[in-house]
């Protein structure tokens, strides 16, 4: 090992220990936790109160506690945790994956945990209680909750699908403004007041043939057909108070499309006045769920929204931070409306000035290949202020066609990756990896180009002028 690089370890084992000479805790100092481990067993001796950004992949952990735990942007992937206790414990931005919480002979708890913005992806959460935990933002897929005491805790603009919730009590759960999709629910109890607060929830209660109840007051039950016409008689208290999302929803429940429209005026201007930006977010979001509008009354929608704000009456404070809920409901009325897969690619180019008679050439083959190949998906391409100028394609629409645009700007400029490497990737980068001596010199008086068709698989074909493409240095996109 070369010398400075022994030095910067010496450096960092010495203020390493100094740290742990810092720190409170009751754990002893010999046993940090890793920050990396794979295929790892850990007890109660593990310090989890300790961790701080981990990757842990086949892990397991038997009667572990993480006590008040640094775990944001926490990675869990496989694992197994048995008769666990969480508390208090940062956990945003979390990526938890086909990893299980269960309870044997013991209890495994979750309490006042943060969650928020993470994902719980083909997990599994059995016989475990979770009390005082925030569920915010998250994305919750192929994931069972099976005989889980879940209280005090809330569940807001989360999206939920092809889970499974089997014996759980949701009734002491704030749920707010979530989408369900594609859920199984059997033996739940929901609150009365949560079933018009979310997307789908009610539509898919109706279709479960397993038992469903409902609560209200305190500890009364009722059936779920008896709760929808209590919800109806809310609507003028709804209306006065102005909870307009819990009003579409129940207009949405007995088909009463009219007067979802005629509402959506007044829930605007209401919204506004209110300054409450987030709650407008929401109700774009439903409206477009809702599928009952065209692209013309969304964007409709939008432009009546932009009339209404006057940023000058904003108080100080929203000046700023309300761009950015506009810029996302721009993108839910106008965008992206029915939630397509997007794509970004980033083409980084050596023309310098917007004189160069090559950009016109550039955006043509750009924009000819993707009318060529996918005619369906929505575009929109964007220069960057500055020089060497770099364009930036946006396309929205079906994951194949997207998915084949961004395979023909990799293969144009040369990228090496096989086919099937590629066809499942959402995210790939590359340099200008043509050679320069197959590509014709520009000539002042002539524009001749060559134009190469380049045929991937038996499904990929395309043309593309190898006159422009010399002009970009690199290409990355990103598919999300």
């Amino acid at each position: 090992m070369p010398d400075y690089l022994d030095q910067i370890y010496i450096d960092y084992e010495q203020s390493f220990i100094e740290f742990k000479s810092l720190i409170t805790t009751s754990y002893a100092i010999d046993l940090y936790p890793p920050v990396r481990a794979d295929k790892k067993d850990f007890g109660i001796e593990f310090p989890g109160g300790l961790i701080r950004k981990p990757q842990y992949e086949d892990c397991k952990f038997n009667n572990s506690c993480f006590e008040a735990s640094d775990g944001m942007l926490s990675r869990f992937h496989n694992c197994r945790f048995l008769n666990c206790t969480l508390n208090n414990c940062d956990f945003r931005y979390c990526d938890i994956y086909s990893t299980t919480f269960f309870s044997e002979e013991g209890v495994s708890a979750i309490s006042s945990c943060n969650f928020s913005y993470g994902n719980f992806i083909d997990s599994k959460f059995i016989d475990t209680e979770l009390s005082g935990c925030s569920f915010r933002q998250m994305q919750i897929e192929n994931t069972i909750f099976k005989n889980c005491h879940i209280k005090y805790s809330s569940i807001e603009q989360s999206t939920i699908k092809k889970s499974s919730f089997i014996n759980v009590d949701m009734s002491k759960v704030g749920v707010r403004y979530c989408i369900f999709e594609d859920v199984k629910f059997e033996k739940v109890t929901f609150h009365i007041l949560d079933l018009a607060r979310n997307y789908g929830l009610i539509q898919i209660l109706l279709k479960s043939s397993n038992e469903v109840t409902v609560s209200y007051g305190n500890g009364h039950n009722m059936s779920l057909e008896d709760a929808l016409p209590r919800l109806k008689k809310l609507i003028p208290y709804y209306r006065e108070t102005k909870q307009f999302y819990e009003i579409l929803n129940v207009y949405a429940i007995y088909d009463q499309k009219e007067d979802i429209k005629n509402l959506l005026p007044y829930a605007f201007k209401c919204i506004i006045s209110d300054y409450d930006f987030a709650a407008l977010e929401d109700l774009c979001t439903l409206i477009v769920n809702f599928k009952i509008f065209t692209g013309k009354q969304l964007r409709e929608f939008y432009a009546l929204i932009k009339q209404l704000i006057v940023p000058d009456k904003f108080p100080h404070y929203l000046r700023k931070s309300y761009n950015t809920y506009i810029e996302n409901i721009k993108h839910i009325l106008v965008d992206n409306p029915h939630g397509f897969p997007e794509a970004q690619i980033l083409l980084k180019t050596d023309i310098n000035t917007l004189l160069d008679r090559d950009i016109a050439g550039l955006l043509g083959a750009i924009e000819t290949n993707i009318i060529n190949i996918a005619p369906d998906i929505s575009t929109s391409i964007q220069f960057t202020k500055h020089s060497p100028y770099e364009v930036l394609l946006v396309l929205c629409g079906a994951m194949p066609q997207i998915l084949t645009v961004c395979q023909m700007f990799y293969y144009s400029l040369g990228g090496v990756k096989a086919y099937s490497d590629l066809k499942n990737s959402l995210k790939e980068k590359t340099e200008n990896n043509i050679n320069k001596n197959d590509v014709p010199k520009m000539n002042n008086n002539t524009h001749s180009t060559k134009r190469v068709e380049l045929s991937v698989g038996k499904f990929l074909n395309f043309k593309y002028e190898k006159e422009y493409v010399k002009r970009v240095k690199s290409m990355e996109y990103t598919i999300k």
